[in-house]
């Protein structure tokens, strides 16, 4: 009896100390849990929800690419599948386009839903989803049909929501063909909605709602139209988190209702006082059987922690809980976790332009280490199968005019469009890799069995050139670098590249420039201009109204400054010191510079869109030209009222001695200079205008008065009458008399 008091004694006095050290711990977790766990809870929140958001979004930008390849690729055979539609009557054309389409949908059955070709000329359409060919007429989706058939309200190069006429909402991507111009049809993706909205791996979110709103602000996941409306009536009972997507164009926004959260931290603190509760009644238990159990407890958690992960092993060996094992166990799970993570991370970014556009960039840049680090899917991997490798640079030739055509949705889509042409072309010849190195210049990698000679690559870039031409209307600088048989040296070879495709400046647009032809310095230095002796030889030309030679400077002075080497800096540069030279200029001809260039600086008015010696020479000539004709303009008028005053002189002074040289005399003029602006402004020189002055009165006084011929030929000052007799009969076909008479019979009748 005495054995059992002491021990129950013993008992009690560690059960009390036990209970004690537990209470308090537990008393102050949920103290400061219930006032600290709505702001973690709301951190905990943002950080899951803004992973998750970008989950999403990741996710959306791997189908809106895929949608994009689809589109582009019937953009590209749009001509063809229209002729296959308009003549698909009892042809084996229409079996194998679709055929085609069936096995461009089997491929993209994991993001796109479906797909759609409509003709307008044909008015049919083609339907990967039920891969058929309908008739506008026979088309199942009437709301599909009549969204097409009348296209001003139609949203296009953008996401939208529409509802099918099966009743299914559906994301679709619409793009008119062509781009510009008359409407031929339209290319139509549609996308699974549910699966736009939430990624594959994680289709139950986290209790929030995700509101997508596309380029024209529009909700596309529109079943959450609800929700948006009571977030702007109510935002205090929303945690909301935003983000856009800058490769879409799409805005997103994830918002968590309070009650959510706080219904969460309710949970929270129900778990801790329930797991302080247990640690409570285990500690009794341990008590009870000897301070040896004393970890009792924590196996107890530890196997509820394998309850809560699925691990139904209780057999406490080998993967079970053997003694003193729980710290392993803890960090095998947790390996276990991030393992899945990074697996799930990998396989939601594989996307096969990204790999192939990051895996060619570590070889440009040299980082060979890196690029064989790469976690890559085997399927995405760069098959570089040979020794030689060969680097090419494209660019697009007018930059500034591409950039002001198209819009960003089109300048991706050519880009897209340039990478696959040269691909499809190289890859005649080895394995060619192409992406884009920004929004106007392509890198190819070509990867050869054996070096080619110089001519060769030359060719290849030719073909290229030609079928971009062709299909695109654009044209193509292309730099070719030095070859290399290790892929550490692809970085030089890339350098290279890029210094040949520089040499455009010097050679012109639409160039095929090698770096083993071009020189490693420039072929001859740099001349310096006289600018004060250009002004004066220019002055000199616009002065004599001689255009031709002002022509002939300009084209000297550009072949002057050129060089190997030279740089687009270098050409705007010395456009800016000639239109300041120009500028002086003005300023001594007394001619307003603003007037040439319309009230812009030069830099605004030409001088960003100078990107060869060809445009910098007509940039000059155009400049110059205005300036001729503004002095020519000014020296029209001054000259025409010194004509129309010299006309009225003589024929006020008829009468007496008047030559060239004596009326050149009185305006201090050279004669035959006087005589070529009389030319130039009346069709006839000063000589013929006093001749025709005489006979123009010699005329009047035959008909108006009874003066004897000799007396006339006094009066227009002629003292020989010989003379005016031959001049006269020359002019009008007849002699003084015979016109008397002529005209006197003129008036009987």
């Amino acid at each position: 009896m005495l054995l059992r008091r002491n021990i129950g004694k013993g008992y009690t006095k560690l059960l009390a100390i036990l209970l004690s050290i537990a209470i308090i711990p537990c008393l102050l977790i949920s103290s400061l849990a219930y006032f600290v766990s709505i702001n973690n809870a709301k951190k905990q929140a943002v950080t899951y929800s803004t992973e998750y958001l970008n989950l999403v979004i990741d996710s959306n930008t791997i189908m809106l690419q895929q949608a994009k390849s689809i589109i582009y690729e019937m953009m590209l055979n749009f001509d063809h599948y229209s002729d296959v539609l308009r003549n698909r009557a009892t042809t084996s054309d229409a079996f194998n386009l679709l055929t085609a389409l069936d096995r461009k949908k089997t491929a993209s059955q994991a993001y796109v839903k479906s797909f759609y070709f409509i003709d307008n000329r044909s008015r049919t359409l083609i339907d990967s989803h039920r891969s058929s060919i309908y008739s506008f007429n026979d088309f199942p989706d009437r709301e599909l049909v009549d969204l097409v058939s009348k296209p001003d309200g139609l949203l296009l190069n953008d996401l939208f929501s529409r509802r099918t006429t099966g009743g299914e909402t559906v994301a679709s991507y619409v793009v008119r063909y062509p781009l510009t111009g008359k409407t031929l049809g339209f290319l139509v993706v549609d996308l699974d909605m549910h699966r736009f909205v939430l990624p594959p791996r994680n289709p139950a979110g986290s209790g929030g709602h995700i509101l997508i709103t596309n380029g024209h602000g529009q909700l596309v996941n529109s079943d959450q139209q609800p929700w948006m409306d009571r977030m702007a009536d109510n935002p205090q009972d929303y945690v909301v988190i935003r983000s856009h997507s800058l490769e879409n164009g799409l805005g997103y926004a994830y918002a968590i209702p309070n009650g959510q959260i706080t219904a969460n931290n309710r949970i929270l603190l129900l778990s801790i006082v329930s797991i302080c509760a247990v640690l409570i009644l285990l500690e009794a238990v341990a008590a009870w059987f000897s301070s040896r159990r004393l970890y009792t407890p924590l196996r107890n958690l530890m196997r509820y922690i394998r309850q809560l992960i699925g691990d139904h092993d209780q057999t406490g060996t080998e993967n079970g809980l053997g003694d003193g094992d729980e710290y392993y166990y803890l960090k095998r799970v947790i390996t276990q976790m991030n393992m899945k993570n990074q697996d799930y991370d990998n396989a939601f970014q594989a996307n096969g332009n990204l790999f192939k556009q990051r895996q060619l960039s570590r070889l440009l840049l040299g980082e060979t280490t890196a690029y064989r680090a790469m976690v890559v899917p085997d399927k995405f991997r760069l098959r570089l199968p040979y020794e030689h490798f060969e680097v090419m640079v494209m660019e697009i030739g007018d930059r500034l005019a591409y950039r002001d055509k198209y819009t960003g949705l089109e300048q991706e889509l050519m880009l897209f469009s340039v990478t696959n042409i040269a691909e499809e072309v190289l890859n005649e010849y080895g394995e060619a890799v192409s992406a884009p190195l920004d929004s106007f210049r392509v890198a190819v990698l070509l990867n050869l069995a054996q070096a080619p000679d110089n001519g060769q690559l030359e060719e290849m870039g030719r073909k290229v050139q030609e079928k971009v031409q062709h299909y695109l209307k654009m044209s193509l600088s292309i730099g070719i670098g030095t070859g290399s048989d290790r892929r550490e040296l692809i970085r030089e070879s890339y350098r290279q590249a890029l210094r040949a495709l520089s040499h455009k400046v010097y050679y012109g647009k639409g160039s095929i420039l090698s770096a083993v032809k071009l020189p490693d310095v420039p072929a001859a230095p740099r001349k310096l201009v006289s600018w004060n002796e250009t002004k004066e030889r220019l002055k000199i030309s616009l002065q004599n109204g001689a255009w031709d030679s002002v022509k002939e400077q300009l084209y000297e002075l550009s072949r002057t400054m050129a060089y190997e080497g030279m740089t687009e800096v270098d050409l705007q540069v010395f456009y800016l010191q000639y239109t300041a030279s120009l500028s002086e200029l003005c300023g001594e001809l007394s001619v307003p510079f603003e007037e040439l260039s319309g009230g812009e600086s030069p830099l605004n008015l030409s001088a960003g869109y100078i990107v060869s010696v060809d445009e910098l020479n007509h940039a000059m000539i155009a400049l110059t030209r205005k300036l001729h004709d503004k002095i020519k303009d000014t020296k029209d008028h001054i000259h025409q009222e010194l004509i129309h005053n010299i006309l009225q002189y003589i024929r006020e002074h008829l009468d007496h001695d008047l030559t060239l040289e004596t009326i050149a005399e009185k305006v201090y003029m050279h004669p035959a200079y006087l005589s070529r602006i009389c030319k130039s402004l009346t069709g006839k020189g000063l000589g013929e205008q006093i001749v025709h002055a005489r006979v123009e009165r010699a005329k009047q006084l035959l008909i108006m008065s009874g003066k004897s011929v000799n007396e006339i030929s006094l009066d227009i000052g002629y003292t020989n009458p010989r003379a005016f007799y031959r001049l006269f009969k020359e002019y009008t076909g007849q002699t003084p008399g015979e016109f008397r008479k002529y005209e006197s019979l003129k008036k009987v009748k």
